[in-house]
């Protein structure tokens, strides 16, 4: 097998990394908010944090419209009529990690609450509520704050009956009705929907026609909102993927961006609401590969454009959750991807993505960034072993040090090795790598 180059350019600044990191739900979890991980979304410098279907005492939703507007006969104008007590701790909690809010107005699914899977006022009302929350978090409305949060997601999961019991055109007027409220009070704010079932679809035919209807819905959706004579306003697209590898993930961006220029939504964003690589057959946490297929994702998803993207599942009383769990349910157990999730993080501190050059789709990928002082460079392996060289222009660094990580072991947390302040003798550095490792090169002038 031949030797494999990786060349990364730190004169060729590419801009801002996106963020791509971003995560789904927390830093507080279960039903008292009891258990905190806020120091590991600083460690993994999470950038935005997306509070969806966050349960807080048994199958009540903090964040819900009729949780936080619990009388849809009240007035929407008075202060009165709002209980933000609870949705203002997961809030404040999400701040208080270094990240933003990606706010989501709706309803969670909820057999306890099946009447809320349509709105209980009509459209304009239900805007005008949630006008009041952004004000809340925005401007100080009922003893609220000044956080700028700059994206509003409208009643996601609409394209499911756990979500919203009405027809598809009504989602489609409500939807309309409330962005252009909303986008008329609020003109910077990025405004979009809606959560989107996701593409599956489209790659695999053996899926269920509930998979095949959310396509049907989308192009609904994408076509009502462009009409001439509605023209409702589109910040970005939200879509949801779980997806069998890396690569799939891109295939499906690009159906998103694919279906939004053909319906008139050029300049709409594409989010992705929820990831999630879907099981090959023991659980993730324990798969040695694990953790290298997720920074392939992330380093894919950075590449391929997609604008935001919010990684599932975070909950340590998740049994789908790969970073962490609880034992006896108070003390914390971590796995190998968190740790290459923190590597991850500690890239994308850096903030500006700079040029590197690589050929061997799975078999090695990479990601840079600097801050014009430090540099960093992300190297993953998939199917390859073998001698892998990092070459280094650019920029004058003297010494580097190299952070290795492997997934399994005992009970998932894996294999690292960290060596520091090493020399940076030549412009390159040589590494003898196996498949499936993830190392984080930091480097310093």
């Amino acid at each position: 097998m031949l030797d494999r180059t990786v060349k990364a350019d730190f004169s060729k600044k590419l801009g801002k990394l996106r963020p791509i990191s971003a995560g789904l739900g927390g830093p507080l979890f279960s039903f008292a908010l009891s258990q905190d991980f806020t120091e590991e979304f600083r460690e993994m410098n999470i950038p935005f944090i997306r509070l969806s279907d966050t349960d807080l005492y048994g199958g009540t939703h903090p964040l819900d419209i009729h949780t936080i507007f619990g009388d849809p006969g009240l007035d929407p104008s008075f202060e009165l009529s709002y209980n933000f007590t609870e949705a203002d701790k997961l809030v404040l909690a999400a701040v208080s990690t270094g990240a933003s809010v990606f706010l989501r107005l709706g309803e969670s699914p909820d057999p306890y609450h099946s009447g809320v899977r349509r709105p209980t006022m009509p459209p304009l009302k239900w805007a005008k509520v949630a006008e009041k929350i952004i004000l809340h978090y925005n401007k100080g409305f009922a003893g609220g704050y000044k956080l700028g949060i700059k994206y509003i997601e409208i009643w996601p999961g609409a394209d499911r009956p756990e979500y919203w019991i009405g027809t598809p055109e009504e989602y489609y007027r409500f939807y309309s009705t409330v962005a252009t409220y909303l986008k008329s009070k609020f003109p910077s704010l990025r405004i979009g929907g809606y959560s989107a079932g996701g593409f599956m679809s489209l790659n695999d035919f053996a899926t269920s026609k509930r998979e095949k209807d959310y396509i049907s819905f989308l192009e609904g959706f994408l076509a009502y909102t462009a009409r001439r004579d509605i023209k409702a306003p589109l910040d970005f697209l939200s879509w949801e993927c779980s997806a069998a590898s890396p690569d799939e993930l891109t295939l499906h961006n690009s159906y998103a961006r694919s279906y939004l220029a053909g319906c008139g939504h050029k300049k709409a964003a594409s989010i992705v609401s929820r990831f999630s690589l879907k099981e090959k057959g023991e659980p993730q946490h324990l798969e040695r590969t694990y953790p290298a297929r997720l920074i392939i994702s992330l380093i894919l998803a950075e590449k391929s454009g997609i604008d935001m993207m919010f990684y599932d599942n975070l909950d340590p009383f998740s049994d789908k959750c790969s970073l962490w769990s609880l034992e006896d349910r108070k003390n914390k157990h971590y796995y190998s991807a968190y740790r290459a999730m923190t590597a991850y993080g500690r890239l994308t501190a850096l903030g500006t993505a700079v040029l590197t050059t690589d050929d061997f789709r799975r078999e090695v990928y990479s990601l840079a960034a600097t801050d014009g002082d430090l540099g960093a460079v992300l190297l993953v392996t998939d199917r390859y072993s073998g001698s892998l060289k990092l070459e280094i222009s650019g920029a004058d660094f003297t010494s580097y040090s190299i952070r290795g990580m492997l997934g399994g072991g005992t009970r998932g947390v894996g294999y690292a090795k960290e060596e520091e302040n090493i020399p940076l003798i030549a412009p390159y550095i040589s590494l003898k790598v196996g498949s499936g490792e993830v190392y984080l090169i930091t480097l310093r002038k």
